[in-house]
């Protein structure tokens, strides 16, 4: 008899990258409104487009009421295939006011990565996804990786590690 296949839901990659095209209504004034695309991270495409007004109420100044959304594209990495360096600048609201934060994961896909920082940052800091607006993401070299977060630093030197060589026991 097999053995059943058990997985790790906290594996499982929650956090998906949407680019939501939006605009104003077309008014008397304005007939040709100028179209706006904001990259956010979702778990579907409802809560991209809910990120998409958060973000365009303060960013652009228009709301629900006075936009529409044209088209909302999610976005998969052609090559995740060899595990990365992802650094992530993020602004978060804490309970006395708002804190800038960087950190560094290290991911097969920008998603799991983003998975990563939300999971750690419920768990350390006790911040929910809601109030975490993402800044900038970009990779990073080996070089540029600080020691903020060890586990990226992990397989540096894996290539010229030696291997020990266990001595046989004669009983």
């Amino acid at each position: 008899k097999k053995m059943p296949k058990t997985f790790d839901p906290t594996l499982r990659i929650r956090m998906h990258e949407w680019l939501v095209y939006g605009r104003r209504l077309p008014s008397e004034q304005v007939p040709n409104p100028q179209i706006v695309c904001i990259r956010v991270f979702g778990k579907n495409e409802l809560f991209a487009k809910s990120q998409f007004w958060k973000i365009n109420s303060t960013l652009h100044k228009f709301k629900r009421s006075s936009g529409e959304i044209i088209k909302v594209q999610k976005v998969t990495e052609k090559k995740t295939n060899a595990v990365k360096n992802y650094g992530i600048y993020f602004r978060y609201r804490t309970r006395t006011g708002q804190a800038n934060a960087f950190k560094e994961y290290r991911a097969v896909s920008l998603n799991h990565a983003m998975t990563q920082l939300f999971a750690e940052m419920g768990s350390r800091q006790k911040v929910n996804k809601e109030s975490i607006s993402i800044l900038r993401t970009c990779t990073m070299s080996f070089k540029d990786c600080k020691v903020r977060n060890p586990r990226s630093l992990r397989y540096k030197n894996s290539g010229s590690l030696a291997v020990p060589h266990w001595q046989e026991r004669v009983r």
